[in-house]
């Protein structure tokens, strides 16, 4: 029981430190708040809300693997390497194919609702 609430308090910390040093992850949240508010204005059905969710947190969820790869790069490799900048675009590139499926998602769902 005990290990299972540090592996908690590890990945609280890991949180704290995407949210201290990662300039995009507190704005990220913003839009996923603001995103939440919007749903519950325009009355969103609860499958639709959830899928909004699931599709936001796992955005949010991209960013927090793209923090850890990159430092970890940077880590291997702290100078500049091509294969690490490659890399470091990869998985920037990741963060941006997650967060399309947010934006289907409000189109679809919440933009008709406010027209």
């Amino acid at each position: 029981m005990l290990y299972k609430l540090r592996n908690v308090q590890h990945g609280f910390r890991g949180l704290y430190r995407v949210w201290s040093t990662e300039v995009q992850f507190p704005f990220q949240v913003l839009i996923l708040v603001a995103l939440l508010c919007l749903a519950a204005y325009v009355q969103l059905p609860p499958i639709e809300f959830a899928i909004l969710l699931i599709a936001a947190f796992l955005s949010l969820a991209s960013e927090v693997a793209n923090t850890a790869l990159e430092r970890l790069c940077d880590r291997l490799e702290p100078g500049h390497d091509e294969r690490i900048a490659e890399i470091k675009d990869m998985s920037q590139a990741f963060v941006y194919v997650a967060s399309i499926p947010v934006v289907v998602i409000v189109v679809l769902f919440i933009a008709p609702r406010l027209l």
